[in-house]
């Protein structure tokens, strides 16, 4: 509740409002951090704020694939599968070109893997999902707080095989065991 209640406050601090990279902090910080509350209106509220504004357009592509992601993530938490499904495909339509760069081979595979997530129904019993799954995991770098990825990839997936909490699982991988019997 902290750390939303400092970003609430730095979000209304005119001295810093409309500044892209300000922004993108803010909001994308507060979506990931009510999505471990598991507030997801909240999340994707704040996410929206991202999306639907001239910011995501001035954003580099990176960082429009990733908050892509980030969206897609939250998307699949509220079984919005439907619009997942196509978000994916417009994703993957409109950075054709950078997907099918080396720099970008992760996001395509974890694009991959959560089309296939939507796709059945019960996708983390499915095996041809679950080798692309922990093929994606055994590739993945180890976890690193404060990395490019507002949601850890890698954590989110291994959170979905193990039916645990995201949060409980950033805690642990941080070494904060003693936070998670608090949850």
């Amino acid at each position: 509740q902290e750390v939303i209640d400092l970003l609430q406050d730095l979000s209304n601090n005119e001295t810093y409002k409309g500044n892209v990279f300000y922004d993108v902090f803010v909001y994308v910080n507060l979506a990931t951090t009510y999505y471990c509350q598991n507030d997801l209106d909240q999340a994707l509220g704040n996410l929206s704020f991202v999306l639907a504004t001239k910011i995501y357009d001035q954003l580099a592509i990176d960082w429009k694939i990733s908050i892509s992601i980030v969206e897609i993530i939250l998307r699949i938490e509220n079984k919005d599968y439907n619009y997942v499904s196509y978000k994916i495909k417009n994703i993957k339509n409109a950075f054709r070109k950078e997907l099918k760069q080396e720099g970008y081979i992760r996001e395509q595979q974890m694009l991959n893997i959560l089309l296939a997530i939507t796709q059945r129904v019960n996708p983390f019993e499915n095996p041809r999902i679950l080798k692309k799954i922990h093929q994606f995991i055994d590739s993945s770098p180890p976890f690193e707080p404060g990395s490019n990825e507002s949601i850890n990839y890698k954590l989110w997936l291994l959170a979905k095989l193990k039916k645990e909490s995201y949060y409980a699982l950033i805690l642990k991988e941080a070494g904060q065991e003693n936070l998670v019997a608090q949850l």
